[in-house]
């Protein structure tokens, strides 16, 4: 129920963004933290390769959708690891979040970003999630004036890939 008021609510613009500026690190040290149960239960670590970088973003937002990827990335992830690595441009920045699990195949990456769209229907909504994050965290990164993108190969692993511009045009 929540999420579906948070997409609601994301979806009519009625929430105020509140836009600053946060290093990169900080960021990601608060994903790594509010996951940190769920990363050591299942054996992962994030890796991280970043320049000292600043992104201009509403911080509790920006976490969650990190954090809806990162849970999609452990629930897909066969190797340990999770790689993130962030790259400065002129007007953007490129965050990548790499998974090493089993991919999606061409079917499945049409809809992933849908709501209530689940690839394992066959776990319950207790141990599944909603198939709200996704959805949810396209709405996040969209208002920030930003894209999100996922490259996948069945059995090579799973990459999403957010453009972030440095400017907000609010």
């Amino acid at each position: 129920v929540n999420d579906l008021l948070t997409l609601a609510l994301l979806d009519s613009h009625s929430i105020s963004f509140r836009f600053d500026d946060y290093s990169i690190e900080t960021l990601i040290d608060t994903v790594e933290e509010n996951l940190e149960h769920l990363l050591n239960q299942n054996h992962m670590i994030l890796q991280v390769e970043h320049q000292q970088e600043t992104l201009l973003c509403d911080y509790k937002w920006f976490v969650e959708a990190l954090e809806n990827i990162i849970k999609n990335c452990i629930e897909k992830n066969q190797n340990g690891c999770i790689d993130i690595i962030v790259h400065k441009f002129e007007s953007f920045i490129k965050i990548m979040i790499r998974d090493y699990g089993q991919g999606f195949d061409e079917e499945e990456l049409q809809h992933i970003f849908e709501r209530f769209y689940r690839v394992d229907k066959a776990r319950s909504r207790d141990t599944g999630g909603t198939g709200l994050g996704l959805a949810i965290t396209k709405s996040v990164v969209s208002l920030h004036n930003g894209e999100i993108k996922l490259y996948s190969k069945v059995g090579e692993g799973t990459t999403f890939t957010l453009r972030i511009p440095l400017k907000y045009k609010g």
